[in-house]
């Protein structure tokens, strides 16, 4: 049996009683020397919204939670679409914002938007955060919120049966290893030619069965007896969605913690 004894002071100060918050520790920290921050003190929420509905012919990079690869936070199966097949209220996105997903956050989606794409609109079910680069950088963050450290914290903290989720002031509290800037920029390299790797052996594991098979096909066609595979094909490019909002469709101040 287990057993843990909450005060009545701690009780009259939650907002919740959920058992498996109140009886959960304070769980592992990361072995790091670092100091441990809460996540609002990195980041601001961006809470601009539009209503593609408004901009029925304008051509949106948008991102529901679908696009987005459990874990890796790898985006899939996207392409821009226009306003009129988008139905609901939108949020902004600009580059370098981290999309985190509020609905069954068990899932860790937590993507990071890239140069490469403009800015664009995504479901109200991610949270918007813009990283204080001043205090993190971007890769750095986006690892750090889809650990295995901060995914047993979210766990805790998910309401609703249906459709759980999380609150964006839980989210917030959360405490995450915060190293100097120094140390980031060595860790942030290593991530983002990490990210890029894992894109490249995606983009192969994806499109080899499909180029051998065309392969085949053209081999037996011109009767060529040995086919041959143009590695060049096999290579990643990161595609680049430049699709600008249209003129005066919204206003890039964010709201700060």
């Amino acid at each position: 049996m287990r057993i843990k004894i909450i005060n009545a002071e701690r009780l009259s100060a939650e907002k919740r009683w959920n058992l498996s918050f109140l009886v959960a520790e304070n769980g592992k920290r990361v072995a790091t020397g670092s100091i441990f921050v809460p996540i609002r003190e990195v980041v601001a929420e961006r809470k601009n919204a539009l209503d593609p509905q408004d901009f029925k012919s304008h051509v949106f990079n948008y991102i529901g939670l679908e696009n987005v690869e459990a874990n890796s936070g790898l985006l899939v199966n996207f392409s821009p679409v226009r306003g009129a097949e988008i139905k609901s209220r939108s949020k902004i996105f600009l580059p370098g914002d981290i999309l985190y997903g509020r609905l069954r956050p068990n899932l860790n989606k937590v993507f990071l938007v890239g140069s490469n794409m403009s800015e664009g609109i995504c479901s109200t079910e991610f949270y918007v955060l813009t990283p204080k680069q001043d205090k993190v950088l971007p890769f750095y963050l986006r690892y750090i919120l889809s650990s295995e450290y901060v995914l047993e914290k979210v766990k805790v903290l998910i309401s609703g049966a249906a459709l759980p989720r999380i609150q964006l002031e839980d989210f917030l509290n959360i405490e995450i290893p915060l190293p100097p800037l120094e140390e980031q920029n060595v860790l942030n390299d290593f991530l983002k030619k990490a990210s890029e790797e894992y894109k490249r052996a995606w983009f192969r594991y994806q499109n080899m069965p499909q180029i051998v098979l065309n392969e085949l096909q053209y081999a037996l066609e011109s009767q060529r007896v040995q086919p041959q595979l143009d590695e060049s094909r096999f290579e990643f490019a990161e595609v680049d969605w430049k699709n600008p909002f249209p003129v005066g469709a919204f206003s890039p101040k964010l709201t700060l913690f």
